[in-house]
């Protein structure tokens, strides 16, 4: 009876092990462009899209689900001064939907996209009053620091 339960346990541990991949470090330097100062409001919440989709706006790309993920990591901010900026990474106290963190972002081709959701009345992507950035496109295959 012992062999039976000891095996399973062993290829579960043997077959986990090698499979893991490593990811890397990202950390995304995020500020307010000059022209937008006057629309800015220092409370919010910070939205950080990580696509895998090289179609479209990745802040749109949460529905319908796809094999193409659209990794959403996002933590409310109150008082960030405008023209200061914020420097976000694995130990920011992000929310994520993902598997894994900034800490860890495997090794691939990503759209990153970021928004600012400052409209406390209605509580969409698209709402009037949010601020985006354009799209980035990224190849993460080492530790990076994104602006």
């Amino acid at each position: 009876m012992k062999k039976h339960i000891l095996l399973p346990v062993f290829v579960l541990i043997f077959s986990a092990g090698p499979t893991a991949q490593a990811g890397h470090q990202v950390v995304l330097n995020v500020s307010v462009a000059d022209s937008l100062q006057d629309k800015f409001q220092s409370d919010g919440r910070l939205f950080i899209f990580i696509s895998e989709n090289p179609y479209g706006e990745p802040r749109y790309q949460f529905w319908p689900v796809s094999p193409m993920k659209n990794h959403i990591f996002a933590r409310n901010y109150g008082d960030w001064k405008a023209g200061g900026k914020l420097k976000i990474h694995a130990g920011s106290g992000l929310i994520r939907t993902g598997p894994f963190d900034l800490g860890e972002v495997p090794e691939g081709e990503y759209k990153i996209q970021v928004l600012w959701d400052q409209d406390k009345v209605v509580s969409r992507i698209n709402a009037a009053g949010n601020l985006y950035s354009k799209v980035q496109s990224v190849n993460i295959d080492k530790d990076q620091e994104i602006v």
